[in-house]
Protein backbone atom coordinates (compact mmCIF):
# COMPACT_ATOMS: atom_id res chain seq x y z
CA UNK A 1 0.00 0.00 0.00
CA UNK A 2 2.86 2.26 0.87
CA UNK A 3 4.76 1.95 -2.88
CA UNK A 4 0.98 2.19 -4.65
CA UNK A 5 0.43 5.20 -3.07
CA UNK A 6 4.22 6.79 -3.07
CA UNK A 7 4.32 5.62 -6.76
CA UNK A 8 0.70 7.18 -7.50
CA UNK A 9 2.03 10.59 -6.43
CA UNK A 10 0.29 10.66 -2.73
CA UNK A 11 1.49 12.05 0.49
CA UNK A 12 1.97 9.72 3.23
CA UNK A 13 2.05 9.85 6.70
CA UNK A 14 3.52 7.23 7.83
CA UNK A 15 3.52 5.79 11.50
CA UNK A 16 4.23 1.98 10.09
CA UNK A 17 7.81 1.47 10.70
CA UNK A 18 8.22 -1.86 9.55
CA UNK A 19 7.76 -0.77 6.03
CA UNK A 20 11.06 1.06 6.08
CA UNK A 21 12.57 -1.07 8.13
CA UNK A 22 11.87 -4.45 5.78
CA UNK A 23 11.87 -2.23 2.74
CA UNK A 24 13.46 0.90 3.07
CA UNK A 25 15.40 0.72 -0.57
CA UNK A 26 12.21 0.40 -2.43
CA UNK A 27 10.05 2.57 -0.30
CA UNK A 28 12.99 5.50 -1.12
CA UNK A 29 12.77 3.84 -4.87
CA UNK A 30 8.73 3.94 -4.61
CA UNK A 31 9.51 8.17 -3.32
CA UNK A 32 11.41 8.82 -6.13
CA UNK A 33 9.09 7.34 -8.94
CA UNK A 34 6.41 9.43 -7.18
CA UNK A 35 7.85 12.68 -6.46
CA UNK A 36 7.60 14.21 -9.59
CA UNK A 37 3.63 13.64 -9.17
CA UNK A 38 4.12 15.46 -5.49
CA UNK A 39 4.79 12.44 -3.22
CA UNK A 40 5.77 13.00 0.06
CA UNK A 41 6.97 10.71 3.09
CA UNK A 42 5.82 12.04 6.24
CA UNK A 43 6.83 10.60 9.61
CA UNK A 44 4.02 10.42 12.21
CA UNK A 45 6.36 8.67 15.44
CA UNK A 46 7.32 11.26 17.34
CA UNK A 47 10.89 10.87 17.51
CA UNK A 48 10.95 10.95 13.37
CA UNK A 49 8.35 13.58 13.61
CA UNK A 50 10.85 15.79 15.85
CA UNK A 51 13.58 15.14 13.75
CA UNK A 52 11.48 16.15 10.47
CA UNK A 53 10.67 19.69 13.05
CA UNK A 54 14.33 20.43 13.27
CA UNK A 55 15.54 19.72 9.35
CA UNK A 56 12.66 22.12 8.52
CA UNK A 57 14.72 24.90 6.41
CA UNK A 58 18.76 23.47 7.19
CA UNK A 59 20.66 21.98 4.65
CA UNK A 60 21.28 18.39 4.01
CA UNK A 61 25.16 18.99 3.79
CA UNK A 62 24.82 21.15 7.53
CA UNK A 63 23.70 17.72 8.94
CA UNK A 64 26.13 16.16 11.45
CA UNK A 65 24.06 13.31 13.51
CA UNK A 66 20.38 12.56 14.23
CA UNK A 67 19.96 11.41 18.09
CA UNK A 68 17.23 9.46 19.12
CA UNK A 69 15.34 9.37 22.56
CA UNK A 70 14.21 6.47 24.38
CA UNK A 71 12.44 6.03 27.68
CA UNK A 72 13.75 2.42 28.58
CA UNK A 73 10.68 0.98 28.79
CA UNK A 74 8.39 -0.75 31.40
CA UNK A 75 12.08 -2.34 33.05
CA UNK A 76 14.31 -0.08 33.04
CA UNK A 77 14.85 0.26 36.99
CA UNK A 78 15.38 -4.00 37.38
CA UNK A 79 17.87 -6.00 37.63
CA UNK A 80 19.07 -8.39 35.06
CA UNK A 81 17.92 -11.52 36.94
CA UNK A 82 14.22 -10.11 37.74
CA UNK A 83 14.05 -9.82 33.99
CA UNK A 84 13.99 -13.41 33.66
CA UNK A 85 10.78 -13.56 35.70
CA UNK A 86 8.68 -10.74 34.19
CA UNK A 87 5.34 -11.31 32.82
CA UNK A 88 3.48 -10.12 29.81
CA UNK A 89 0.85 -7.87 32.11
CA UNK A 90 3.96 -6.13 33.67
CA UNK A 91 5.47 -5.41 30.38
CA UNK A 92 2.28 -3.67 29.08
CA UNK A 93 2.90 -1.27 31.61
CA UNK A 94 4.68 1.60 29.74
CA UNK A 95 6.11 4.26 31.76
CA UNK A 96 5.20 7.31 29.44
CA UNK A 97 3.32 6.00 26.36
CA UNK A 98 -0.16 4.06 26.10
CA UNK A 99 0.49 2.05 22.86
CA UNK A 100 -0.83 -1.15 21.73
CA UNK A 101 1.02 -4.55 22.73
CA UNK A 102 3.48 -5.61 20.17
CA UNK A 103 5.17 -1.57 20.18
CA UNK A 104 4.61 -1.98 24.36
CA UNK A 105 6.70 -4.92 24.64
CA UNK A 106 9.47 -3.92 21.91
CA UNK A 107 10.04 -0.71 24.05
CA UNK A 108 10.75 -2.97 26.85
CA UNK A 109 13.72 -4.60 24.81
CA UNK A 110 14.45 -1.33 23.26
CA UNK A 111 14.04 -3.22 19.66
CA UNK A 112 11.63 -0.55 18.75
CA UNK A 113 14.50 1.64 19.18
CA UNK A 114 16.62 -0.05 16.85
CA UNK A 115 13.66 0.00 14.31
CA UNK A 116 13.25 3.45 14.54
CA UNK A 117 16.77 4.09 14.27
CA UNK A 118 16.70 1.91 10.41
CA UNK A 119 13.49 3.99 9.69
CA UNK A 120 15.24 7.38 10.33
CA UNK A 121 18.32 5.91 8.26
CA UNK A 122 15.68 5.59 5.45
CA UNK A 123 13.32 8.39 5.46
CA UNK A 124 16.76 11.06 6.16
CA UNK A 125 19.11 9.00 4.09
CA UNK A 126 21.53 9.23 7.12
CA UNK A 127 23.81 6.48 7.23
CA UNK A 128 23.26 4.40 10.52
CA UNK A 129 26.46 5.29 11.79
CA UNK A 130 25.65 8.59 12.30
CA UNK A 131 22.58 8.02 14.18
CA UNK A 132 22.24 7.77 18.15
CA UNK A 133 20.02 6.62 20.87
CA UNK A 134 19.93 8.36 24.20
CA UNK A 135 17.77 7.36 27.42
CA UNK A 136 15.85 10.04 28.47
CA UNK A 137 13.24 8.78 31.29
CA UNK A 138 10.70 11.56 30.63
CA UNK A 139 9.94 11.54 27.23
CA UNK A 140 9.99 15.48 26.57
CA UNK A 141 12.80 16.25 24.08
CA UNK A 142 11.50 13.32 21.51
CA UNK A 143 14.53 13.52 19.32
CA UNK A 144 17.55 15.80 18.32
CA UNK A 145 19.74 17.25 15.62
CA UNK A 146 23.37 17.93 15.75
CA UNK A 147 24.70 20.12 12.54
CA UNK A 148 28.11 19.95 11.35
CA UNK A 149 28.83 23.36 13.43
CA UNK A 150 28.13 21.85 16.68
CA UNK A 151 24.58 23.11 17.12
CA UNK A 152 22.08 21.29 18.26
CA UNK A 153 18.45 21.16 17.57
CA UNK A 154 15.49 19.28 19.76
CA UNK A 155 11.47 19.16 19.68
CA UNK A 156 10.40 19.14 22.93
CA UNK A 157 6.39 18.42 23.67
CA UNK A 158 4.48 16.43 26.33
CA UNK A 159 4.45 12.34 25.17
CA UNK A 160 1.36 12.46 23.78
CA UNK A 161 0.82 11.27 20.14
CA UNK A 162 -2.04 13.99 18.69
CA UNK A 163 0.94 16.16 18.07
CA UNK A 164 3.15 14.24 15.69
CA UNK A 165 -0.20 13.34 13.68
CA UNK A 166 -1.55 16.49 13.38
CA UNK A 167 1.89 18.10 12.48
CA UNK A 168 2.17 15.57 9.85
CA UNK A 169 -1.60 15.79 8.50
CA UNK A 170 -1.18 20.09 8.79
CA UNK A 171 2.46 20.39 7.15
CA UNK A 172 4.10 22.66 5.90
CA UNK A 173 1.77 24.89 8.38
CA UNK A 174 1.87 24.95 12.00
CA UNK A 175 -2.04 24.22 13.05
CA UNK A 176 -3.37 26.87 15.16
CA UNK A 177 -5.25 23.82 17.33
CA UNK A 178 -3.28 22.52 20.47
CA UNK A 179 -4.10 18.86 20.19
CA UNK A 180 -2.41 17.72 23.27
CA UNK A 181 -1.45 19.87 26.88
CA UNK A 182 0.87 22.37 26.65
CA UNK A 183 4.80 21.60 28.12
CA UNK A 184 4.93 23.15 31.34
CA UNK A 185 8.95 22.96 32.04
CA UNK A 186 8.70 25.21 35.49
CA UNK A 187 6.50 22.15 36.68
CA UNK A 188 8.69 19.52 35.11
CA UNK A 189 12.03 20.95 37.06
CA UNK A 190 14.49 18.28 35.48
CA UNK A 191 14.84 15.84 32.84
CA UNK A 192 17.36 13.02 32.73
CA UNK A 193 19.91 11.56 30.28
CA UNK A 194 22.12 8.43 29.70
CA UNK A 195 23.81 6.22 27.84
CA UNK A 196 22.02 3.13 26.83
CA UNK A 197 23.04 -0.48 28.76
CA UNK A 198 23.65 -2.41 25.97
CA UNK A 199 23.69 -5.51 28.06
CA UNK A 200 20.00 -4.71 29.26
CA UNK A 201 19.07 -4.62 25.85
CA UNK A 202 20.69 -6.74 23.29
CA UNK A 203 17.47 -6.74 21.32
CA UNK A 204 18.48 -2.94 19.81
CA UNK A 205 21.84 -4.16 18.99
CA UNK A 206 20.58 -6.77 17.41
CA UNK A 207 18.06 -4.65 15.24
CA UNK A 208 21.05 -2.48 14.26
CA UNK A 209 23.63 -4.76 13.42
CA UNK A 210 20.42 -6.41 11.08
CA UNK A 211 20.26 -2.36 9.21
CA UNK A 212 23.60 -2.32 9.08
CA UNK A 213 24.02 -4.83 6.15
CA UNK A 214 21.23 -3.59 4.03
CA UNK A 215 20.54 -6.88 2.42
CA UNK A 216 17.54 -8.84 3.50
CA UNK A 217 18.55 -9.07 7.04
CA UNK A 218 16.29 -6.71 8.71
CA UNK A 219 13.37 -7.70 6.89
CA UNK A 220 13.88 -11.87 8.90
CA UNK A 221 14.89 -10.06 12.24
CA UNK A 222 11.42 -7.90 12.09
CA UNK A 223 9.56 -10.80 11.27
CA UNK A 224 11.44 -13.13 14.25
CA UNK A 225 10.47 -10.34 16.41
CA UNK A 226 7.24 -10.22 15.40
CA UNK A 227 6.87 -14.05 16.12
CA UNK A 228 8.58 -13.88 19.27
CA UNK A 229 6.42 -11.03 21.00
CA UNK A 230 3.28 -13.07 19.77
CA UNK A 231 4.80 -16.20 21.93
CA UNK A 232 5.77 -14.52 24.83
CA UNK A 233 2.73 -12.51 25.12
CA UNK A 234 0.87 -16.24 25.12
CA UNK A 235 3.43 -17.21 27.73
CA UNK A 236 5.47 -19.97 25.47
CA UNK A 237 8.74 -18.08 25.93
CA UNK A 238 10.15 -15.42 28.88
CA UNK A 239 10.72 -12.08 27.70
CA UNK A 240 14.72 -12.59 28.16
CA UNK A 241 14.47 -14.96 25.18
CA UNK A 242 13.15 -12.41 22.95
CA UNK A 243 16.66 -11.21 21.99
CA UNK A 244 17.85 -15.10 22.02
CA UNK A 245 15.15 -15.47 19.41
CA UNK A 246 16.02 -12.41 17.59
CA UNK A 247 19.80 -13.40 17.71
CA UNK A 248 18.77 -16.79 16.51
CA UNK A 249 17.41 -15.59 13.50
CA UNK A 250 20.42 -12.68 12.74
CA UNK A 251 22.32 -16.01 12.83
CA UNK A 252 20.87 -18.39 10.56
CA UNK A 253 19.41 -16.15 8.65
CA UNK A 254 21.09 -15.81 4.83
CA UNK A 255 20.55 -12.62 3.06
CA UNK A 256 19.62 -11.70 -0.37
CA UNK A 257 21.54 -8.45 -2.15
CA UNK A 258 19.54 -6.29 -3.49
CA UNK A 259 16.30 -7.35 -3.07
CA UNK A 260 13.02 -6.96 -4.74
CA UNK A 261 9.84 -7.05 -2.71
CA UNK A 262 9.44 -10.38 -3.02
CA UNK A 263 12.70 -11.22 -1.53
CA UNK A 264 11.70 -9.32 1.70
CA UNK A 265 8.47 -10.39 2.40
CA UNK A 266 9.68 -14.20 1.92
CA UNK A 267 12.69 -13.02 4.48
CA UNK A 268 10.09 -11.75 7.02
CA UNK A 269 8.27 -15.05 6.75
CA UNK A 270 11.12 -17.11 7.12
CA UNK A 271 12.27 -14.71 10.33
CA UNK A 272 8.99 -16.10 11.65
CA UNK A 273 9.18 -19.32 10.93
CA UNK A 274 12.66 -19.84 12.32
CA UNK A 275 11.31 -18.36 15.79
CA UNK A 276 8.01 -20.58 15.37
CA UNK A 277 10.42 -24.01 15.05
CA UNK A 278 12.56 -22.72 18.10
CA UNK A 279 9.91 -22.11 20.14
CA UNK A 280 8.10 -25.55 19.59
CA UNK A 281 11.60 -27.34 19.74
CA UNK A 282 12.04 -25.85 23.69
CA UNK A 283 15.21 -23.90 22.60
CA UNK A 284 15.88 -20.77 24.50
Amino acid sequence: ATLAALRAGKKVAIANKEALVVGGAVVRAALAEGEPLGAELRPVDSEHSAIWQCLWGEPVEGIGRLTLTASGGAFRDLSLEELEQVTPAQALKHPTWQMGPKVTIDSATLFNKGLEALEARWLFDIPLDRIDVLQHRESVIHSMVTFTDGSVKAQLGEPDMRLPIQVALAYPDRAVAEPAPPLDLAARGALHFSAVDVERYPAMAIALEAGRREDTTAAAVSGADESAVAHFLANRCRFTDIPRLLELALQTHTPTMEPDLDALLAAEALGRQVVDDAVSAGVR
